[in-house]
């Protein structure tokens, strides 16, 4: 019988130091992760000819090995990428725009809410909704994809087309 309740207390013991173990080890799991922060920055990604494109922002936070950059400004080339978020994997050069994405050059305006980008193969895509202005056409779409060297656009469905008087 007192083994029994020897047993028991023993049990319920191990079971306390437990629990007591996995809590001091949340939050020091917690306490671990780390979250940096950086106030306007510029960051500068090369290709084979040199510096191809230039992301500037207002804010950076570094959260489990992406960046994710607050009031983006891209660059390349003649082409500039305005977008609300940028989060940017540096590991594969890749990046998810958010927020009023707007990408304006010669003669061109495109405007969309969430769009990816591949820095490496100078292409973005998405499958929103697209508003493109380009030689005094105002188009309509939803989907696309971008090459930006050579530049062309490819709208998936076009919706209607208004040319600019």
């Amino acid at each position: 019988m007192i083994k029994g309740f020897g047993l028991i207390f023993g049990f319920l013991v191990l079971v306390a130091l437990s629990e007591a173990y996995l809590s001091v080890y949340e939050r020091l799991r917690e306490e671990k992760l780390t979250r940096s922060k950086l106030l306007r920055v510029v960051i500068t990604l090369y290709g084979k000819r040199g510096a191809e494109w230039v992301i500037r922002g207002e804010e950076l936070v570094y959260e489990g090995g992406k960046a994710v950059i607050l009031r983006a400004l891209v660059r390349g080339g003649e082409y500039t990428i305005r977008a609300k978020r940028l989060i940017f994997d540096r590991l594969s050069s890749r990046g998810l725009l958010e927020g009023d994405v707007e990408i304006t050059g010669p003669d061109l305006y495109i405007k969309t809410e969430r769009a990816f980008i591949d820095f490496k193969r100078n292409v973005a895509w998405g499958d929103g909704d697209v508003l493109v202005r380009r030689k005094g056409n105002l188009i309509r779409g939803r989907g696309f994809k971008i090459y930006f060297k050579p530049f062309r656009v490819i709208l998936d469905e076009v919706k209607s087309v208004h040319p600019s008087s």
